[in-house]
């Protein structure tokens, strides 16, 4: 990530009920990364794995990063997924939306 020009802010960000793979910035956006791993694509690419369930717990976990470090709600932030699999690596930038 730091490769295309962003700023890592944080690593496996934990808070009771929910953990963020990476918290990073670029361009004054704030990125909340979640990355699925997968050797092999028996049971579908790592990026399937992030189900409904697994986004709330994220965005539950942001809204705590969030507040916990003074940071306006207004401010421009986005989820994005980072799939490898199979040693491909494919970033969605955008995956899902706050909830």
């Amino acid at each position: 990530m730091t490769s295309k020009g962003y700023k890592i802010l944080e690593r496996n960000y934990f808070k009771r009920g929910g953990e963020i793979d990476i918290i990073a910035e670029k361009d004054d956006v704030l990125v909340f990364v979640e990355v699925k791993y997968r050797t092999m694509d028996l049971y579908g690419p790592g990026s399937q794995a992030v189900t409904k369930t697994k986004q709330k717990k994220i965005c539950n976990t942001a809204k705590i990063y969030l507040a916990d470090n003074d940071l306006s709600w207004d401010r421009d932030m986005r989820f994005d997924v980072i799939d490898v699999t199979e040693g491909e690596i494919n970033h969605f930038e955008g995956a899902f939306m706050l909830r």
